[in-house]
């Protein structure tokens, strides 16, 4: 039998709209408006702009020309520097602007003109002077750090009112000021590094009090402090280099007490130190670099272990894989790591072989793909990584010719908002204007996450899971405590929907989707005694049973131990549904739930091995679908229409128009993905198209 799938220029260029493309020109001619400082706000792009034409100006933006709309003029003088420091705190952005008078001062927006406020003022220096506040959104309150002429750069807080924005602790009494910095948030405390002026820079953490403001451990006694740095929070632990003054820089980790705070491993015995840095969470493993190569740790120091013998930074954590860069003999080298040696590879040596260009950077997760910036001989443009050698490649081209479209110098240059890049790009033209990529999108549908029988939730590596919704049937499960192997979302898995028939009828645009279950045993083997064999259930999408008996602790290896499970599926009724009912024991449960859209044209590339000889049009159809064959039309013996969950809706209904061409009337299908069948000469040849 002969299968070829149509993977055809004008399909594409009428079924997938480019993907690459200018959301608008906010300043028309040559000059751009330069947006700078792209921030996703709940969903919601905000960006500034500021220049000699227009001033300060807040933006925000849903990906459309029409919904790219100004929403204040901070400073609407020309040549104001711009808002900066964009913060989503629960929904609410806050900002610092210069005033004009020679200080900063703290802002807050809720998208709309009247809504877009001063908070107050925070510092009243010398422009020159303006200090790094570093806003932190930690707990549903922002901190930062600022200078207000008296106590010198101390940590304060705001909730959005002028008598709310104080100082939270005055750690070194005077003008000279702690500078506190490096905010992590971990396990619902703030931990950061400050100097109190006695003990030097040490470990500090915050509840928003000045009493819970405190010093964690004095790491180095009585020497100008442990100078601690390079912080993150893994699965509620603070990891952190830190020198004792006998080990010199090394990986320490603590849990917010004194006796909690301690060294995980002297990697480099003496008091040289082996200087770790770039900490990186990677689904609840600790993944660093320091002067041997790229390391992991679970915290403790037998597991705190060399993967690759490898020079890394920039590292990226996309989906569960970490991304880096390497340098070697002058050349920026793309890696990945699963945290084996064997599974720590090169994806590309060179971008610009023979030139001492601008190394890629500004590496950023999307829809389980990596983006980043790389000079070419094309210039600084968009590349993007799959995590295989083949599927490391340009994007597009912005800007023709060896003149860079990206700036290097622009922070953050990429900004995912629902699975859509956003970044600011010069297409020679234009000037800087914002632009948008948007992988696996016809008309652009965002990726939507469920937390299971629980509230909104934001991941570690940053994606949004919206609360419990679109359910009928089942109740919520009891939350487990401790903690869950295999993920660093401890929180996502210990609670979610259980029962013996629920289910979920999600709407959606119709298209094809990864949806992915996440399951975890958080009752038997934990709660109670129980293992394998405890719980089996049935899991039935768009009406297909996917998972038959399912046994989350079998398939897992054990209680408390996430587990995911992924299916491709065709949506064509404007609605996902799922279906969860109790199996041979105990009842079926979920812990949360993703969808996330696939490009019809990278769905087509994966499954066709070549590209057929027919060509059918219009694509999309509304009503009559035209097929151009490359024999004549006399010679089709039969043909059929199917769904994507392989229904038959249609046989022999086709007339033939023209010599080499039959015709199909198609109206009365629904909106969605369709086969059309073709045999002739004992072959079949099958051919995908959408119906409008």
């Amino acid at each position: 039998m002969l299968t070829a799938c149509l993977l055809a220029g004008s399909m594409l260029g009428q079924a997938l709209p480019a993907q690459t493309v200018l959301v608008k020109d906010l300043l028309p001619g040559a000059q751009g408006a330069s947006p700078a400082h792209l921030t996703d706000v709940n969903g919601t792009l905000f960006f500034t702009t500021a220049n000699a034409a227009a001033g300060a100006t807040l933006w925000k933006s849903d990906g459309t020309a029409a919904g790219t709309v100004r929403v204040k003029d901070i400073a609407p003088a020309a040549g104001r520097s711009a808002p900066d420091q964009l913060t989503d705190v629960d929904g609410t952005l806050f900002f610092v602007a210069p005033n004009g008078t020679g200080g900063a001062d703290l802002w807050k927006s809720d998208g709309t003109g009247p809504g877009t406020v001063k908070v107050r003022t925070i510092y009243a220096g010398a422009p020159a002077d303006l200090p790094h506040f570093e806003l932190t959104a930690a707990g549903g309150t922002l901190f930062f750090t600022t200078d207000n002429g008296t106590h010198g750069p101390e940590l304060w807080k705001s909730d959005g009112t002028p008598r709310g924005t104080t100082l939270v602790k005055d750690i070194f009494p005077g003008a000279a000021g702690s500078f506190p910095g490096e905010f992590t948030p971990a396990n619902g405390t703030l931990f950061f590094r400050a100097d109190d002026g006695t003990r030097g820079r040490g470990l500090w953490k915050t509840d928003g009090t000045a009493a819970g403001t405190v010093l964690v451990k004095d790491v180095y006694p009585p020497h100008e402090g442990s100078l601690p740095g390079y912080l993150a929070g893994v699965k509620g632990t603070v990891f952190l280099a830190a020198d004792d003054g006998l080990r010199g820089p090394e990986l320490w980790k603590s849990d917010g007490t004194p006796g909690g705070t301690v060294l995980v491993r002297d990697v480099i015995p003496g008091n040289g130190g082996s200087y770790p840095g770039d900490l990186t969470d990677v689904n609840g493993t600790l993944f660093f670099t320091n002067a041997i190569g790229l390391w992991k740790s679970d915290g403790t120091a037998k597991g705190t272990v060399l993967v690759r013998d490898v020079r890394a930074t920039d590292l990226t954590n996309v989906d569960g894989t970490l991304f880096f860069l390497s340098y070697r003999d002058g050349d920026a080298e793309l890696w990945k790591s699963d945290g084996t040696a064997a599974g720590t590879v090169r994806l590309k040596r060179d971008f610009h072989p023979g030139s001492p260009d601008l190394p890629p950077g500004d590496l950023t997760a999307v829809n389980g793909k990596l983006f980043f910036r790389a000079q070419s001989a094309q210039g600084a443009e968009l590349w993007q990584s799959d995590g295989t050698p083949g599927g490391t490649v340009l994007v597009k081209d912005i800007r023709p010719g060896p003149a860079s479209a990206l700036a290097a110098a622009q922070k953050p240059l990429f900004t995912d908002v629902n699975g859509t890049l956003f970044f600011a790009a010069n297409d020679g033209a234009k000037g800087p204007e914002l632009w948008k990529h948007a992988p696996g999108e016809g008309p652009a549908v965002a990726s939507l996450r469920i937390n299971a029988g629980g509230g909104a939730y934001q991941a570690a590596d940053g994606r949004r899971y919206q609360a419990d919704g679109y359910f009928a049937g089942g109740v919520v499960s009891a939350a487990a405590t401790g903690a869950v192997a295999g993920t660093g979302d401890d929180a996502l898995y210990r609670e979610g929907r259980h029962g013996a028939a629920f289910g979920y009828n999600v709407p959606v645009e119709n298209g094809t989707y990864e949806v992915v279950l996440h399951f975890a045993e958080t009752w038997w083997g934990n709660r109670v005694p129980g293992g394998a064999g405890s719980r089996k259930f049935n899991v039935d999408i768009e009406g297909v049973r996917r998972l038959t008996g399912y046994d989350i602790f079998a398939k897992a290896g054990g209680a408390m131990t996430a587990v995911r499970e992924t299916f491709r599926v065709a949506v064509a009724d404007g609605a996902l549904n799922l279906h969860f009912s109790k199996g041979s024991a105990d009842l079926a449960a979920v812990k949360a739930i993703e969808l996330r859209p696939v490009a019809e044209a990278a769905r087509l590339a994966a499954e066709s091995g070549e590209a057929s000889p027919i060509r059918l049009y219009p694509n999309p159809v509304a009503d009559r679908l035209t097929v151009r064959l490359a024999f004549p039309a006399g010679a089709v013996e039969a043909t059929s229409v199917s769904d994507a969950a392989g229904r038959s809706l249609q046989t022999n209904g086709h007339r033939q128009v023209a010599g080499d061409e039959l015709q199909l009337d198609v109206s009365a299908l629904k909106p969605g993905l369709y086969l059309l069948h073709l045999q002739s000469g004992g072959e079949e040849q099958r051919i995908r198209f959408v119906k409008q």
